[in-house]
């Protein structure tokens, strides 16, 4: 039976542990994006800053604030671990914006990593995979 313990907690270590952290984060990024858009769609113009979004978070009406909490991803941006484009110029249809990268992960391009796409979807993608996909315009090459 100690063998079997062992076993289990290895994987609990080595697969789950990483997996559930993988997905929290990638659930609170795709919160991240959402309260990007929201931010947006009430101010008519995209967040500069991780202020921005800070300071709106609270104040938001169309849900709960609640709904917002994403301290995951919020850290990683505080703490440079995951780039956000500031000031994207977003397009009006969701599907439209999954072609372009909002936010990513530092090493995406030699390694792959989180990517955020600027209608919301987040996913691991590889660096080649990361390396195709444009990054969204920002008001400052309009």
């Amino acid at each position: 039976m100690g063998g079997l313990a062992i076993l289990v907690a290895a994987y609990v270590m080595l697969v789950w542990l990483p997996n559930r952290n993988r997905l929290l984060l990638e659930h609170d990024l795709k919160k991240f994006a959402l309260l990007y858009h929201e931010f947006n769609d009430a101010h008519g113009r995209p967040p500069s800053t991780l202020a921005d979004l800070e300071s709106f978070m609270p104040k938001n009406t169309i849900n709960a604030p609640d709904f917002y909490r994403a301290p995951r991803a919020f850290e990683m941006v505080r703490n440079n671990r995951f780039l956000v484009l500031w000031d994207a110029v977003l397009l009006p249809d969701g599907d439209a914006n999954d072609k372009y990268v909002l936010g990513y992960e530092p090493e995406s391009s030699e390694v792959g990593g989180l990517v955020m796409r600027a209608g919301g979807t987040v996913r691991y993608l590889t660096a080649s995979e990361f390396n195709a996909l444009p990054k969204i315009r920002t008001l400052a090459e309009k």
